[in-house]
């Protein structure tokens, strides 16, 4: 990722959706959901509303509630093994962990695995060593002083990615006393797509999942259609300013248009570049849509570092199944749409 900037627990780049065509909860006398009828159900975890809505083809109300008890325990399961600000969590005591490897989860193994491969698919766009880049900006605000290029120099070598070992067996290891990992970027995905395979594995087949806007949309929605996700306006936030439509896919949204570090009388971003640990200035969001979560997670921050051309030329380089749409702030403070190769495949 690019790193987003949190206060707190699992703070994200803010990510909206807008869920169309759910119908009212009505159930017959034998306490079974007639068929096509949506059940939901919302808790707050990883500091943002999560929500599952679920469209029933004939189950009981205990085989739904079985679903739903089995996805929110996965969800707050990983919340307490990836929060990078509880001391007691799993991640932060991967961080403690230098000089020496230590056995990790089966999740965070594949969740940091994964990270390492987004880093070379986003050409260093995504990277999970943002620790001290983070740590760094809070300071700077906190003494509302812009970071020196000496704070800049301290950092830099324990922001590398190489400073992560994965060793067969579910050993990880840090080579740099001062690299910190965050997950912020992926790990709602990961959780999603989690849950994904939980309620198919309970016989749903159409259901959407929706994490602080991470969201993901299996088979149809409870009319028979394809699920509509809204875009939200990056600068109204009253507004939609697209609308997807989607099955089997995720859609996530990344941005800096509602947080910001500031120092003096100047705002910054809190997306970096981790390239050149610079705040990224010119993209306001990006939205992906690709078949999971946690795909769709990671490449949404990695482009709003890498911007249009470069971004795009990411996405167009999948299958139809991906695709991606970014509003610019442009060198004359013009805002612009763009589009990726398949985008319109959503419309």
């Amino acid at each position: 990722m690019t790193m987003m900037l949190k206060n707190k627990t699992f703070k994200f780049v803010l990510k909206v959706s807008l869920l169309v065509g759910l119908i009212l909860l009505i159930k017959d006398q034998n306490g079974v959901f007639k068929k096509g009828t949506p059940m939901s159900e919302s808790k707050i975890l990883m500091d943002t509303i999560v929500k599952f809505d679920l469209c029933d083809d004939g189950h009981s109300m205990q085989q739904m509630k079985n679903a739903f008890d089995e996805a929110w325990k996965k969800f707050y399961d990983l919340e307490s093994k990836l929060n990078a600000y509880d001391q007691k969590s799993e991640l932060s005591k991967i961080n403690d962990s230098f000089p020496d490897p230590i056995f990790v989860s089966s999740d965070s193994y594949r969740l940091i695995e994964a990270s390492v491969n987004y880093y070379e698919k986003t050409n260093g766009a995504f990277n999970i060593c943002v620790g001290p880049l983070i740590r760094m900006w809070k300071e700077a605000k906190k003494n509302n002083k812009i970071p020196s290029e000496q704070d800049y120099l301290k950092i830099r070598s324990a922001i590398d990615i190489r400073n992560i070992g994965l060793i067969k067996g579910g050993k990880v290891i840090l080579k740099n006393k001062f690299t910190r990992l965050d997950l912020g970027g992926i790990a709602k995905g990961y959780a999603v797509d989690e849950v994904v395979k939980i309620f198919k594995q309970h016989g749903f087949d159409s259901f959407l999942i929706d994490a602080g806007g991470d969201v993901y949309a299996s088979g149809f929605n409870c009319e028979g259609k394809p699920w509509r996700i809204g875009i939200r306006d990056p600068l109204n936030r009253s507004d939609i300013i697209d609308v997807v439509s989607v099955s089997d896919s995720a859609v996530t949204t990344s941005g800096n248009y509602e947080r910001y570090y500031q120092i003096g009388e100047s705002k910054y971003s809190h997306i970096f570049d981790p390239r050149n640990l610079m705040p990224q200035k010119s993209v306001i969001s990006a939205t992906v849509i690709a078949p999971t979560a946690q795909e769709a997670d990671a490449f949404s921050t990695a482009l709003c570092v890498l911007g249009e051309e470069e971004g795009f030329k990411i996405i167009d380089g999948y299958d139809n199944k991906f695709a991606a749409f970014i509003v610019l702030n442009n060198n004359d403070g013009l805002i612009e749409k763009k589009v990726s190769k398949h985008y319109k495949k959503f419309q």
